[in-house]
């Protein structure tokens, strides 16, 4: 399954703005608990030029977006358990096929 929202839908905004409402320490944590090899992998296709620490010092919201679009999809489904309800009860309330997908997941 592909992910993409890096354009501004109607109550969000950009994907950017909408990982600055995320809980900026449980994202932090997630991406920590990412094997490490796994993680640079993910990063150097993104932004070579950052380094691990930086980013989770940082948590640059553009290069988050942008890691999280690529993220596996079992990633993808833990990265998912994060998401507080005020952002993933409208995606819910979208589409009942996007709810059943993503609705085992989320706080699982």
């Amino acid at each position: 399954m592909a992910y993409s929202s890096s354009r501004p839908s109607g109550g969000g905004g950009t994907g950017a703005s909408l990982v600055q409402r995320l809980p900026q320490d449980a994202l932090r944590n997630f991406f920590s608990g990412l094997p490490e090899r796994k993680f640079e992998r993910y990063l150097a296709g993104i932004d070579p030029k950052i380094t691990r620490d930086d980013f989770l010092a940082s948590l640059p919201p553009e290069t988050v977006n942008k890691l999280i679009l690529t993220l596996t999809e079992r990633d993808m489904n833990n990265f998912v358990r994060i998401i507080p309800a005020s952002i993933m009860q409208p995606v819910f309330d979208a589409s009942r096929h996007t709810a059943g997908y993503w609705r085992p997941h989320w706080r699982t």
